[in-house]
């Protein structure tokens, strides 16, 4: 679902019916439409930019901005939450309902433990959930959070 402020029309909501949902994370809410089918539209309204996409084929090409704090994190399972730099990587699986063991809830044990990469693979470290807040170091639109 698109919506416009001064300036921009925006990504306000992905649905589980559409094809932003099936791109597992690399369409999340808040993202900018810049582009449709390679033509600039970063400064039309919403109405003109519904117009390009009504115009386009069946598949309409997307090219969006994202501010550089949020990131999407996929859990197995293909939970995707939007989350911000510095949340704790816990909170964001509470809030898509993934299930983290724990035991000692401060990062010592190692109960919590995932494994957390990107989508290319050539990233993965273990990391331990309940105190790991998220970063934006990997240049990658999704990161994955699995178990070991």
């Amino acid at each position: 679902i698109l919506e416009e402020l001064p300036g921009r029309v925006f990504v306000s909501e992905v649905t589980t019916s559409g094809s932003a949902f099936a791109s597992k994370g690399k369409v999340l809410e808040g993202d900018k439409i810049v582009e449709v089918d390679g033509q600039s539209c970063s400064d039309a309204g919403l109405e003109k930019v519904m117009g390009m996409i009504a115009a386009g084929s069946e598949s309409v090409k997307l090219k969006l901005s994202r501010d550089s704090t949020v990131r999407a994190v996929s859990f197995d399972g293909g939970k995707v939450a939007v989350a911000e730099e510095g949340e704790i990587l816990r909170d964001i699986a509470q809030r898509v309902g993934h299930p983290v063991t724990y035991s000692c809830e401060s990062g010592t044990c190692g109960t919590c433990e995932h494994v957390v990469g990107d989508d290319s693979g050539a990233y993965a470290k273990t990391v331990r959930v309940c105190t790991m807040p998220l970063t934006t170091t990997v240049d990658e639109p999704v990161l994955r959070l699995r178990k070991p």
